[in-house]
């Protein structure tokens, strides 16, 4: 279930790190199917979407994110605001695969431009599992490309870093190393061009197509297999004349 997908990123059994641990309290209650999840974020809309038009640009939601994590008490100004810029790297893949869900419909005024390029609200909830997931992935990538040093990284895997970390991520429960054989089997998957690096883009891309291929709960996530009944709920809304989506019902893109 995607509650499960929500609390995944929660489990740190021997994986992930207390970096994006406190990153991800920060932001997986506005993922949830629930009434407090739907409260959250329903008050945050405002926040995200300060001028009102029911549209999130990218710029918006990464200042939104940063609001969230700076005004947090329980970690504190500074720490947000070095969390924000540790996971700022995955913002705009969660943004991306966010902003499409739901169906395009011209905006009124923009020649260039359809409710595609940005997240709308009913896109909200769904944007924040994309977060928490993407950031886990990036966390993941960290583990490797450091040399727990403070963070000293090049934002790039090589051959070396993988055989030496690799042990790091294989409990951050994605599907790409549930059935781990070897470190050098899993690199040249990761890798058929053995002559270059890995950079986040490929790390990405290796864990997000292991989820699809295996069918997982965060692969139906990312191939947009919901309900359809649903899916035709989420569909009924209409754009007014100043350009803002208007919500015919309460229903959010699952």
């Amino acid at each position: 279930t995607e509650n499960s997908l929500v609390s995944l990123t929660l489990t740190l059994c021997n994986g992930p790190s207390t970096d994006v641990y406190d990153f991800l309290e920060s932001f997986v209650d506005f993922g949830g199917k629930n009434d407090k999840g739907k409260r959250l974020r329903e008050k945050e809309w405002l926040s995200v979407d300060p001028n009102g038009n029911n549209f999130v640009s990218l710029a918006e939601f990464d200042r939104w994110v940063k609001q969230v994590l700076n005004n947090r008490p329980s970690i504190g100004y500074d720490r947000g605001d070095q969390l924000w810029r540790m996971f700022r790297p995955c913002y705009i893949y969660a943004f991306d695969e966010a902003k499409s869900k739901a169906p395009a419909i011209a905006i009124a005024g923009c020649k260039n431009a359809n409710s595609d390029d940005y997240v709308s609200k009913i896109e909200f909830r769904i944007l924040n599992v994309y977060l928490c997931t993407y950031a886990t992935m990036l966390d993941a990538f960290y583990l490797i490309d450091s040399d727990g040093d403070d963070f000293a990284f090049d934002s790039q895997i090589n051959r070396d870093e993988w055989i030496a970390r690799h042990e790091k991520v294989l409990h951050h429960g994605f599907s790409a190393f549930s059935d781990f054989t070897s470190a050098e089997e899993v690199w040249s998957t990761m890798l058929p061009d053995l002559s270059r690096k890995i950079i986040l883009g490929d790390w990405i891309k290796f864990l997000k197509d292991a989820e699809i291929s295996n069918d997982t709960g965060i692969g139906r996530l990312f191939t947009g297999v919901f309900d359809s009944a649903r899916e035709k709920r989420v569909s009924s809304y209409r754009i007014n004349k100043s350009g803002s989506i208007i919500q015919e019902d309460d229903d959010e893109y699952s």
